[in-house]
């Protein structure tokens, strides 16, 4: 709690509004921290006539649930990527995002040290059949923030 505040932190207010009905008042950290974040965080909703509706999360009404995590089976098509092509993309190019330049290793540390995606220029699924990759010619090492702005549409957008 912030200093000169005797109440519980606003998590664990309970009230017919959750957060909302807090009352730790405009002044308390908690306050403002709990309450005007959440008005950032908002959910297009369909309205009974068929419009979009927007719905702040810390105006959701008491006792809506959004559950998550139910398995479900499903079959799909998986192609096979070559651990040593990957890795003699990654050796030719070395582990910098081909896009916007992003080097792991030197943002993260130790930890990001050698993590990269490696993007297919051409789609294997495009191919639909086994061929032999060139790890130069046909693989490119990107930041997974890139390669999945460069899947955001079919066919795939080019690194160049």
């Amino acid at each position: 709690m912030p200093p000169g505040c005797l109440r519980p932190p606003p998590w664990s207010c309970s009230g017919r509004f959750g957060r909302r009905d807090c009352r730790h008042g405009s002044s308390c950290a908690h306050y403002q921290r709990a309450r005007w974040p959440l008005r950032a965080r908002a959910t297009k909703r369909v309205d009974n006539f068929g419009g979009p509706v927007l719905i702040f999360s810390d105006e959701l009404p008491v006792g809506i649930s959004y559950p998550e995590g139910l398995a479900h089976s499903s079959v799909v098509s998986a192609y096979e990527r070559n651990a040593e092509a990957r890795a003699a993309c990654i050796e030719h190019y070395k582990p910098l995002c081909r896009v916007c330049g992003i080097d792991f290793g030197v943002t993260y540390g130790e930890v990001g040290s050698g993590f990269i995606h490696v993007h297919h220029r051409v789609r294997i699924a495009t191919i639909a059949k086994v061929y032999n990759v060139n790890p130069v010619n046909d693989l490119v090492p990107v930041c997974p923030n890139c390669h999945a702005m460069l899947h955001r549409r079919d066919p795939p957008y080019s690194v160049d």
